[in-house]
C-alpha cells in the first residue's frame, strides 16, 4: 500500500479575514448609494403641464343650435315703425333641420321678417309690447317643426301680404275694413292674441272667442264663420303646452262654417288651403267633452286637408265629435268629404275613440255619414282606422285597423 500524507494546514491564517459571519446585515446601504431619491427629481407633474384647461378653449361642446331674436311691433304690420325685441333669442332643438330652415328663410325677409317674429313675441296690451322669452319659446316650438306651417308664412309674407298680431282692440285699429270687421269679431279666448292677414275675419262674430295664438290667412269670411276655433270650456293649466291652431288660406269662409271647429282639443289644428267653404261646413268638427284643467290631457289632433269637406248643408259637421269622449284624432285629407253631408257626424259617438283617417278623394255626396260609431280596432283606441274604400263606412273592417298609420 501507499500511504499519502496529509497537507498541513497553515499556522497564520490572514487577519483581515472574520473568524466568524457577522451576525446581521448592515443597517444602511454603503454610502455609494443614495439613501433617499435625489432632490431634483419633481415630486408633482412638471409645472409647464396646465392643471386645468387652457382659458382659450371652451368649456364644453358647441352646441349650434340655430335661433332668432323675436319681438313685437308696435303698429301690427307695420314693418317701418318699432320692433321691440325681446333680449334672449327662442331656439331650435338640436337637429331640427325644419326649424334651422324656417329660420334662416325669416331672416331672409329682412324687416319684413319682423311680422312673423311678432306671433311669437307680441303681448296683449294695445299698443302692444312683448312677452317673456318663455312665453315667445312656447309658441316658437308650437310651429317651429311643421314645414307646412312655417312655409305656409314665409309664403304668405313673400307674396306681401301683411300679418297682424295683437289683441282684439290693436287688430281692429290695424285691421281697418280688411280684417277683423264686424261685431265681435276677432277676439282671443283669454285675454290673449291672435295672428290675421287682410281678408280674414270678416263678418258679426267671427274669429270670436277663438284659442290664443291661432293664425288665420286669408280665411274665415261669414256671420260667425270659425267662431269659437280651438277654444276650451275651461282655461287648461298653465304647464300644458296646447297645439297650434293654423287656417287658410282661403279656408271656413261661409256662414258659421268651422265653428266651435276642435272644441277641447289639445293637439293640433290645420284646416288647410280651399276646406270647409260652405255654410255650415265643418261645423264642430272634432268637438269633444272638456278635460278641464288637468296636467296629464289626451292629445288628439284635427287635420283637414285641402279643398276637402267641401259641399253645402253641413259637410264633416261633428265628423268626430261626442259628449263623453276625448280620445280619438281625425285626418281627413285633400279632396275627401266633398258634398252635401259628405261625412257629416262620421265618427259623432261617445264610443268611436279610434284615430280616423279619410284618405282622399273618398267619400262624396251623403256618404261616410256616422259610419264609425264605435270602437273600430281590437287594438284598442290607440289604433288607427283608415278609410280608403267607401265600404269601410258601410260595415266595419278589420282590415280597415292599424297600430300606425
Amino acid at each position: 500500500t501507499v500511504s499519502v500524507e496529509p497537507t498541513p494546514v497553515p499556522s497564520n491564517l490572514p487577519s483581515n479575514l472574520p473568524s466568524t459571519l457577522p451576525s446581521t446585515l448592515p443597517s444602511t446601504l454603503p454610502s455609494a448609494f443614495p439613501s433617499t431619491l435625489p432632490s431634483t427629481l419633481p415630486s408633482a407633474r412638471p409645472s409647464s403641464l396646465p392643471s386645468v384647461a387652457p382659458t382659450d378653449q371652451p368649456s364644453a361642446r358647441p352646441t349650434n343650435v340655430p335661433g332668432m331674436y323675436v319681438g313685437c311691433l308696435a303698429n301690427p304690420g307695420d314693418v317701418t315703425k318699432v320692433f321691440n325685441t325681446i333680449s334672449k333669442q327662442v331656439l331650435c332643438g338640436d337637429g331640427d333641420g325644419a326649424c334651422a330652415d324656417f329660420v334662416a328663410n325669416v331672416e331672409d325677409l329682412g324687416d319684413n321678417g319682423k311680422m312673423i317674429k311678432s306671433i311669437f313675441g307680441c303681448n296683449n296690451a294695445n299698443p302692444p309690447g312683448v312677452v317673456t322669452v318663455e312665453e315667445a319659446q312656447a309658441r316658437f316650438d308650437r310651429i317651429k317643426d311643421d314645414l307646412g306651417v312655417t312655409e305656409l308664412l314665409v309664403k304668405t309674407v313673400k307674396d306681401g301680404t301683411s300679418l297682424f298680431t295683437g289683441s282684439e282692440d290693436t287688430l281692429e285699429g290695424a285691421c281697418g275694413t280688411d280684417c277683423c270687421s264686424g261685431f265681435q269679431a276677432c277676439t282671443p279666448l283669454f285675454s290673449g292674441v291672435m295672428t290675421v292677414t287682410k281678408d280674414s275675419c270678416r263678418g258679426d262674430r267671427a274669429c270670436h272667442d277663438v284659442f290664443p295664438d291661432t293664425i288665420i290667412i286669408k280665411s274665415c269670411v261669414g256671420h260667425r264663420a270659425s267662431d269659437g276655433v280651438g277654444r276650451f270650456r275651461d282655461e287648461p293649466h298653465p304647464d300644458v303646452q296646447v297645439g297650434y291652431r293654423v287656417i287658410g288660406p282661403n279656408a271656413c269662409n261661409a256662414q258659421q262654417s268651422c265653428q266651435d271647429l276642435g272644441r277641447d282639443i289639445f293637439g293640433n289644428i290645420r284646416i288647410e288651403s280651399g276646406a270647409c267653404n260652405e255654410s255650415f261646413a265643418c261645423r264642430s268638427l272634432g268637438d269633444r267633452t272638456s278635460q278641464g284643467v288637468t296636467v296629464s290631457p289626451v292629445v288628439a289632433d284635427i287635420f283637414v286637408g285641402e279643398n276637402a269637406c267641401q259641399g253645402g248643408f253641413s259637410a264633416c259637421e261633428n265628423a268626430h265629435g261626442g259628449f263623453d269622449k276625448v280620445k280619438g284624432s281625425l285626418f281627413i285629407e285633400k279632396d275627401a268629404c266633398k258634398g252635401e253631408d259628405a261625412c257629416s257626424g262620421l265618427a259623432n259617438a261617445e264610443d268611436a275613440t279610434n284615430n280616423i283617417v279619410v284618405k282622399e278623394n273618398i267619400c262624396g255626396a251623403g256618404q261616410c255619414q256616422s259610419c264609425a260609431q264605435e270602437e273600430l280596432c281590437a287594438g284598442g283606441d290607440m289604433a288607427t282606422y283608415t278609410i280608403d274604400h267607401v265600404i269601410d263606412c258601410i260595415v266595419p273592417n278589420q282590415a280597415a285597423c292599424s297600430l300606425d298609420n
